[in-house]
């Protein structure tokens, strides 16, 4: 577990210790915590840290130390052969570190140059082997053996002993509340001891009745971890609080980053959690292992920490342990997408992402197939899907370097190919009345589509062929709408509807004969034949639909003459007038005027009679 002095790392120096179990070294890194290769499989005990480049740790007769934040872990010299180093501690003096080792030999390392080599200090006076615990602060250093401190003013040259009882000492402090320099422990036995005269005299408060693993002093307060996820706080060392850490582990190790930020690290389960606001709240973070963490140790004020366990693993963060997130943003669900056309997957972030990987689902988040494998983290990336025809389809978007930190779209949307009419088309001319397939480029997917037409060229859907029917291509329609030469059909899958196809602009009419012409598509006074006449004149015209037509003849008076009223069916029509009024008297020559109306059309038409 780490073990803390009063000055507070803010270089690149780091040191880890191990004990005789298997542990591992972890550390966080870009994307929260990462792991690095220590060299080792031996546990590793402890971590200590003079800077955000710079560390060491150790494990049984093995100490190994950074100088680059952990990229490369080399082997220190000096540590000799079972050396049970248990603890690691940097002293505050740049490239100063001490370890102790918990075996019989009580022995105590130094080094000067940032782990790389170690000489031994004095021996530690006769006493119990056990677990060991090292703490220094530039002018002395404290070692804790078991239920002993000793205490050094010269480097580790000679020792004198500060404390010798009956507790079991797990983890020690020093702090300085003005007028006094002060130390805290903490004990197997769930006490807490203090002193303010160098081990002369001790107090105790029985924080719990489980051990308490170790202890550190911040914001004004002394800060306590142990069993079952148990953290306490206390303002004087006598009354403690209980804070909720959201978590049962054996809490092992507790550091302190910047003002209201704390990690704490412990195992069964191996467990980091992490508080930003004094203690109120703690957060699990995400770490990729599974094996127990023994010490922890962070950084001022960038949130460089480190954590170590067992089984040699090393982890590194330089953003708090926080991977930052990631968020889709499109497809989020319900979207229709097109194969063979670019789609842009979108997505925010928060935190250090240099790289994410993209994945698709087709069956609703079951499995997953690779799109890009890494792309830049700029917030989008273009998309042609191919041969996609699925309706449960979802985006994955990762951390390249900690696939943990990803997001899936919220819901499924549909990728499939877009609907397209074949026919009619624009040379198409269909006679009302007559039987016309309609056919169409499916989406491929299951479903129906609407079929529909235009009959002012797109502008509005006025006439619905169909309402539901499969989407299988094709289908059969006798042709019954208004005349028109812009006519479209569109197409909607019913389920996407974002989905259509709409044909070119194609004819709908009646055929002025059996054998071709231009068909009729709208109401017309077309003309009078002959022109001028003398007996009679026919007048032609069309229509667009059965309907009601009246025809009046009129004198350059303005006074109706003749007229013809009847229903008549779509088509070309004509009526004769024989140039005789009402009463069946000839009419003179002169200029006459024949008007037709038929629902909203009018048109009028000159005629000229002659003797």
């Amino acid at each position: 577990m780490l073990h803390h002095s009063r000055t507070t790392a803010t270089s690149s120096a780091w040191v880890i210790a191990s004990a005789a179990a298997l542990l591992c070294l972890l550390s966080t890194a870009e994307g929260g915590w990462v792991r690095q290769t220590s060299g080792t499989t031996n546990g590793l005990a402890a971590v200590a840290a003079g800077s955000t480049t710079e560390a060491v740790c150790g494990s049984y007769s093995y100490v190994q130390y950074t100088s680059n934040s952990g990229s490369n872990w080399y082997q220190a010299s000096g540590i000799p052969s079972g050396a049970d180093i248990s603890d690691i501690c940097w002293s505050g003096n740049s490239g100063e570190y001490y370890a102790v080792s918990r075996g019989s030999d009580r022995g105590v390392f130094r080094s000067v140059n940032s782990g790389r080599t170690w000489t031994a200090c004095a021996a530690l006076p006769t006493g119990t082997s056990g677990q060991a615990r090292i703490i220094a602060d530039g002018s002395w250093v404290i070692v804790v053996v078991w239920s002993r401190i000793y205490r050094s003013t010269n480097s580790g040259a000679t020792w004198s002993t500060m404390y010798s009882g009956t507790e079991t000492i797990r983890g020690i402090e020093y702090f300085s509340v003005m007028p006094y320099d002060r130390f805290a422990a903490t004990t197997h036995s769930g006490k807490v001891l203090m002193t303010t005269d160098y081990g002369a005299t001790w107090t105790q408060s029985q924080v719990t009745s489980t051990p308490l693993r170790d202890i550190v002093y911040r914001g004004s307060k002394l800060w306590v971890v142990g069993d079952g996820g148990k953290v306490f706080t206390s303002w004087d060392g006598v009354n403690w609080g209980a804070l909720t850490s959201n978590t049962t582990s054996l809490l092992y190790a507790i550091t302190w980053s910047s003002p209201g930020v704390f990690y704490c690290a412990g195992s069964d389960p191996a467990v980091i959690i992490k508080t930003t606001d004094y203690g109120s709240t703690w957060v699990q973070q995400s770490i990729p292992t599974v094996n127990n963490l023994l010490d922890i140790r962070a950084l001022y004020p960038d949130g460089t920490a480190w954590a170590v366990g067992w089984s040699g693993t090393i982890l590194y963060t330089s953003d708090g342990g926080d991977p930052g997130s990631v968020t889709v943003t499109s497809p989020n669900g319900g979207e229709c997408w097109y194969n063979d056309s670019t789609q842009n997957i979108t997505w925010s972030w928060t935190g250090n992402i240099s790289n994410v990987k993209l994945e698709l689902s087709t069956n609703g988040g079951s499995s997953w197939s690779t799109i890009i494998s890494s792309t830049p983290n700029d917030g989008t990336h273009p998309w042609i899907p191919t041969n996609v025809h699925a309706t449960q389809c979802r985006v994955r978007v990762s951390d390249v370097s900690n696939s943990a930190t990803n997001d899936v779209s919220n819901a499924n949307f549909c990728v499939c190919d877009r609907i397209a009419v074949t026919s009619p088309n624009g040379s198409s001319r269909w006679r009302t009345g007559s039987s016309q397939t309609i056919t169409w480029e499916t989406a491929g997917i299951s479903g129906n589509v609407k079929i529909e037409l235009s009959t002012n060229g797109g502008t509005s859907w006025g006439v619905t062929i169909v309402s539901s029917t499969s989407d299988d291509g094709s289908y059969t329609w006798t042709v019954s709408c208004p005349l028109t030469s812009n006519a479209r059909v569109k197409v909607t899958h019913t389920t996407y509807t974002s989905n259509f196809g709409i044909s070119a602009p194609f004819v709908v009419g009646i055929s002025e004969s059996e054998t071709g012409g231009v068909p009729v598509v709208s109401d017309e006074l077309r003309s009078t034949r002959p022109e001028p006449f003398r007996r009679w004149v026919s007048i032609y015209f069309a229509l667009s639909c059965e309907r009601d037509v009246s025809l009046t003849a009129y004198d350059a008076r303005g006074r109706g003459v003749w007229s013809h009223a009847d229903r008549f069916s779509a088509g070309q029509h004509s009526i004769r007038w024989d140039g005789r009024d009402r009463v069946r008297n000839d009419l003179p020559e002169g200029i006459y005027f024949c008007r037709m109306v038929a629902g909203d059309y009018t048109a009028t038409r000159k005629m000229v009679k002659t003797d």
